[in-house]
């Protein structure tokens, strides 16, 4: 006969909920197909593996799908899926056990497996524009052969501007339209404290 989910009775033949482990075995992928993965280990009462055991996935929450919903442990006590989202999600997912297999669940473990996925940009080593695969040493390649890349055009008051563009994050790089006593039209950074020009002999 089938336990309700309510009992918390065990038996040598049922899983130990304290002793079972469900987890992310990969809790990040993107959103291009990089899947995230789950992985459920089974034991019983006294501590040893169970092979053979019917198992049920449930996505919870976030717009995720599960590669394998069901199935049985493998000859370690080991059920595992991989899950994939194409939108930006966190999904959490629920593990549920039929012992003897009528169909009925027996068990439904109160851990929960979270996995985020994330745009896929923030995995990739590179950024390329106008090339396929970017160089390895660079996290933005951009490749022309007839046409430059477009700095943004700020018209800074002064080395000590921190109004034009609020909290400049240093190395940040702007190209300054406006002349003035301490700042020349032309590239220009932020060094932490005042923005400098470049120096070009």
């Amino acid at each position: 006969m089938a336990v309700g989910l309510a009992d918390t009775g065990l038996d040598r033949g049922m899983p130990d909920l304290e002793q079972s482990r469900f987890e992310a075995v990969d809790a990040v992928g993107d959103m291009l197909g990089d899947g995230g993965q789950v992985g459920l280990t089974l034991r019983d009462t006294e501590g040893q593996l169970m092979p053979g055991v019917s198992v049920r996935l449930t996505v919870e929450s976030g717009e995720a799908t599960l590669a394998t919903v069901n199935g049985k442990t493998d000859g370690s006590g080991r059920f595992e899926s991989f899950l994939f989202s194409k939108v930006q999600t966190v999904a959490v997912v629920r593990a549920e056990v039929d012992t003897d297999g009528d169909g009925v669940v027996d068990r439904a473990l109160a851990q929960r497996s979270t996995v985020a996925f994330i745009d896929s940009l923030a995995l990739n080593t590179g950024v390329g524009i106008n090339i396929d695969t970017p160089d390895d040493s660079a996290v933005l390649h951009v490749n022309s052969s007839n046409r430059g890349v477009m700095i943004p055009r700020v018209a800074l008051q002064g080395c000590s501007d921190r109004v034009t563009i609020l909290d400049p994050a240093t190395s940040l790089l702007v190209f300054n339209t406006n002349a003035s006593d301490s700042l020349k039209v032309g590239y220009a950074y932020f060094n932490g404290t005042d923005w400098v020009n470049f120096l070009f002999d």
